[in-house]
């Protein structure tokens, strides 16, 4: 069975867009490996997030089937978010070559090939350099060991600092931990159950940390931290079957100029009737010439998809991020590989996809007893939703 369902992603790659050539005669050694190093092996690696290695051609053998399950249907690396402003992810998805390279491989028996060994992937400590503060979360923290993913929020004391221009993130166990974001410590509510959002405003939010994306960085502009003596540390835990150290690094940049900040969208009391699907669309008009480096949209498990649009003055339509399917556990750090300089006149148009339906993953005790979902509503409950979608504006670039 398990060799029939392989062969029948072979013919979906051949029908359905993989057209064209491939690599004559792959091998690991000369193509297929290197494909790895670029694209799988920065979380396939000992000590890093995903549960297993690809460093090697012994260790690729053992997974070869998952490996064409996962990256023939583009499932894997798992970044479902795209822009015309650059790659979102740190680490290339695969290119259609690369994975009719894959095919071709496959089909001669998965050869080694002679030649020398691929060069090892050897990650840096730091990617943005040393920082010029390192904080820690105050006391011992410790996962839980089973269970379903969830999310918890940490009060971290920061040195004074006038600016922040990037920021990045060693969690001591990488591999339970899926996400991290990072605001400005305001006031003392309790925020310990958050179940993927801090419900803090644009002018609290600092950034996001993700595996597989790149560092938070808005160099040359800066975060304005003036009179800001802690920071909020909101971390999405993935039990991996023992307790781990849930502690972690944060390494901090210091700026200099410029200025940075987040402009917010959002619809706080909304409602999606039982059986139904809702699109909620807001609109954002350009007064004035404006740069965007990223965005950090905010939803949870009823949502489907992600929309977000720059409607230029001439009516050219340009996709500032796309994630096809949103999922509350895989999120990442949506910053633009290069700024999004847009005209004055631009209408920016941020539309999510929510599905109250008997098969969202959260109804399925209404399906399975045939019965209608509640109502979805908008709050802080784990049955409920949120639409919040957050711009990175750069001054003056």
């Amino acid at each position: 069975m398990l060799r029939r369902y392989l062969a029948l992603f072979g013919l979906i790659g051949f029908v359905t867009g993989f057209g064209g050539q491939e690599v004559a005669n792959p091998t690991y050694r000369k193509d297929i490996g290197p494909l790895l190093a670029r694209s799988c092996v920065p979380c396939h690696r000992p000590g890093a997030v995903a549960p297993f290695s690809l460093r090697t051609y012994e260790e690729v053998m053992k997974r070869k089937e998952l490996l064409q399950i996962v990256m023939l249907p583009k499932k894997m690396p798992p970044c479902d978010a795209t822009s015309d402003f650059g790659p979102i992810c740190n680490e290339p998805r695969p290119t259609d070559r690369d994975l009719r390279t894959l095919q071709e491989w496959v089909r001669r028996g998965y050869p080694e090939g002679s030649g020398p060994k691929p060069a090892p992937y050897r990650p840096v400590k730091w990617r943005l350099g040393s920082p010029d503060v390192q904080v820690r979360i105050p006391g011992k923290i410790e996962t839980k060991p089973e269970g379903n993913p969830y999310w918890i929020v940490h009060r971290v004391p920061i040195p004074p600092t006038r600016g922040l221009r990037a920021f990045d993130i060693i969690p001591d166990a990488p591999k339970a931990v899926r996400q991290i974001v990072v605001a400005k410590a305001v006031g003392a509510r309790n925020m310990w159950n958050t179940y993927g959002s801090m419900d803090v405003s644009g002018e609290a939010l600092v950034g996001a940390w993700s595996p597989g994306f790149r560092a938070f960085d808005v160099t040359p502009s800066q975060i304005d931290l003036s009179g800001v003596d802690a920071l909020w540390v909101q971390v999405l835990v993935v039990p991996t079957g023992k307790v781990e150290s849930g502690n972690l690094t944060i390494g901090l940049y210091k700026g200099r100029s410029g200025k940075v900040w987040w402009k917010t969208l959002d619809e706080p009391k909304f409602e999606i009737g039982s059986d139904r699907q809702r699109t909620i669309e807001k609109e954002w008009l350009l007064e004035q010439p404006t740069t965007l480096l990223g965005v950090h949209p905010e939803a949870r498990y009823f949502a489907r998809q992600i929309r977000l649009r720059a409607v230029l003055p001439n009516g050219t339509e340009r996709i500032l991020l796309f994630v096809l399917n949103w999922d509350m556990l895989w999120l990442g750090n949506y910053l633009f590989a290069k700024p999004a300089r847009l005209p004055a006149g631009t209408r920016i148009l941020a539309a999510i996809d929510y599905d109250n339906g008997r098969h969202a993953a959260l109804n399925e005790q209404y399906f399975l007893k045939r019965q209608p979902p509640p109502v979805l509503k908008s709050g802080s409950g784990l049955r409920d939703e949120v639409y919040r979608v957050h711009f990175l504006v750069a001054e003056g670039r």
